[in-house]
């Protein structure tokens, strides 16, 4: 549009530089957002298995409630680690 309405060369460019800057910086925090979201993942899976592991050590004597406390324990952990390692570091190395 710029270059159809008679703009000035210069002030074409130095629009266009001005938005690649933007583009470049939004690209960078996302990046960012993207790393410390794998680096944070894990630990709230370790979270997620702490208090499945004192819900089950609360409990033992409930069978009912010891498998899935248990279960809790585990798949918290997983999460966690497919969080960080299939979802956000891909997507922060694209």
């Amino acid at each position: 549009m710029l270059v159809v309405d008679s703009i000035e060369p210069e002030k074409v460019r130095s629009l266009l530089n001005r938005e690649l800057e933007y583009l470049e910086e939004r690209h960078v925090q996302d990046t960012a957002f993207y790393y410390k979201g794998s680096e944070y993942a894990p630990a709230f899976g370790m979270i997620g298995t702490l208090i499945g592991l004192i819900n089950l050590l609360a409990n033992l004597e409930d069978t009912a409630t010891l498998t899935k406390n248990m279960a809790v324990a585990l798949v918290t952990t997983f999460y966690g680690v497919i969080l960080a390692n299939l979802i956000f570091k891909p997507i922060a190395n694209k």
